[in-house]
């Protein structure tokens, strides 16, 4: 009894570093809370702040792992402050652009507008989802584990609002443009890393250790 105790006691400690942890179920958890709090801090009335859930969970989870890094020397470190960057300015124009609503003699153009724009937001997200999972596979091929796990954060974030909007259209919160500006400017970001990335060429297999591991890749589980 003693051996499994101590067997399992640091497991919690190893699953919060492992990649699939913080590539994966931290940006979906964290996007899912804080939209929710979002949504029943405001209300149904402010649905469209909810959309914003999926990019806080996002720096959040991006706060726990890379981390926040100044001066950002690498790619990767910018990553960071470009979604917090893209997101401050999203919220600024949430703010000072609010979306006129319509007209009531015209409820009917409202109801049909809002019914074609619950399928573009979804498949705006989508292509966020697939994109950048997209990008993880390519990351890998590139030699860079680091931007893999980094293009799975956006992968997951954007899959919550999706999820949301495909679950519960007319309840839930209203995605809007202005919403996802932080998730396709992640999106951009990874293209520009993924594309910038030491391609392997044809040549003698280098031996372990000498340089083809990500520098910045560093797992701690």
């Amino acid at each position: 009894m003693m051996f499994a105790a101590h067997a399992m006691s640091p497991m919690p400690l190893s699953i919060v570093f492992h990649p699939a942890f913080q590539s994966l179920l931290l940006p979906a958890l964290l996007g899912g809370l804080c939209a929710l709090a979002l949504y029943r801090a405001l209300g149904r009335a402010h649905r469209s702040w909810g959309a914003f859930g999926a990019s806080f969970g996002l720096v959040l989870a991006m706060l726990w792992w890379p981390g926040f890094v100044w001066p950002a020397a690498s790619h990767a470190q910018k990553l960071p402050w470009i979604v917090l960057c893209a997101l401050l300015a999203a919220l600024a124009a949430q703010v000072f652009l609010p979306v006129r609503a319509a007209p009531p003699d015209r409820a009917t153009g409202a109801a049909t507008r809002r019914a074609r724009g619950v399928p573009m937001a979804l498949l705006v997200l989508v292509l966020l989802v697939a994109l950048s999972s997209g990008l993880a596979f390519i990351a890998v091929a590139g030699g860079s584990l680091l931007l893999a796990q980094l293009a799975l954060m956006v992968a997951a974030s954007a899959g919550v609002p999706l999820l949301w909007a495909w679950a519960r259209p007319d309840s839930g919160p209203r995605i809007t443009a202005i919403a996802l500006v932080p998730l396709v400017a992640a999106l951009i970001a990874l293209l520009v890393m993924v594309a910038a990335l030491d391609w392997p060429t044809p040549g003698p297999a280098q031996a372990p250790g000498s340089g083809a591991d990500d520098p910045y890749y560093t797992p701690r589980w």
